[in-house]
């Protein structure tokens, strides 16, 4: 429902999500990189220093790239929340001033306005918190496992099939756990 009132504001948050996107590309080049300028030094006196220094540029870059556009989602982000709550502040405000005197004499003026104040200030915080943690968290899962799948099939599948069966045995032994240690503290509450 409150993206209703920042529909206005999408261009903010698709430009968070481009963002997001070329960071996260450039995040999974900068360890191929740093793998090539490791395997540029083969041991001590044969160092391929012409290969290194081209890696070297290449890593140098994809870092500046990446906190560039780690900069600007993280500034999208802002203008989206803000100008958001910005509206949605504004609209409470113009129906806090239409507000029947009935309604608000029941209710001290400033506890309405700290409320509404209040509530708008979780939402921005909300959105700048989780919005982009989960789009930039999104975005990392997604490129890790196409760059997985570029750089090995088979090790890719084989990962992507092991880590959901392990979270479920992790489930299941917690679960397995909780029921040992209930029976186990009833029974020591018995003796």
């Amino acid at each position: 429902k409150v993206f209703v009132y920042a529909k206005e504001y999408r261009i903010h948050l698709y430009l968070t999500i481009l963002f997001d996107i070329i960071n996260s590309v450039f995040e999974l080049l900068i360890p191929i990189y740093l793998g090539n300028c490791i395997n540029c030094i083969v041991s001590q006196g044969n160092v391929d220093f012409s290969a290194l220094t081209h890696n070297v540029i290449f890593l140098i870059l994809f870092v500046i790239l990446s906190q560039i556009a780690n900069l600007l989602a993280t500034i999208s982000v802002n203008k989206f929340s803000y100008k958001s709550s910005y509206k949605i502040r504004d609209l409470l405000f113009k129906k806090f001033n239409s507000v029947p005197l009935g309604y608000i004499d029941t209710a001290s003026h400033g506890d309405l306005l700290s409320r509404m104040i209040n509530d708008i200030d979780t939402m921005t915080d909300g959105f700048l918190e989780s919005l982009a943690s989960v789009l930039s968290g999104v975005m990392t899962i997604v490129g890790t496992i196409i760059a997985m799948f570029i750089l090995n099939v088979e090790l890719a599948i084989i990962i992507t099939v092991l880590t959901p069966l392990s979270l479920l045995f992790t489930l299941f032994f917690v679960k397995r756990a909780k029921k040992y240690y209930k029976a186990e503290v009833t029974v020591q509450g018995d003796i």
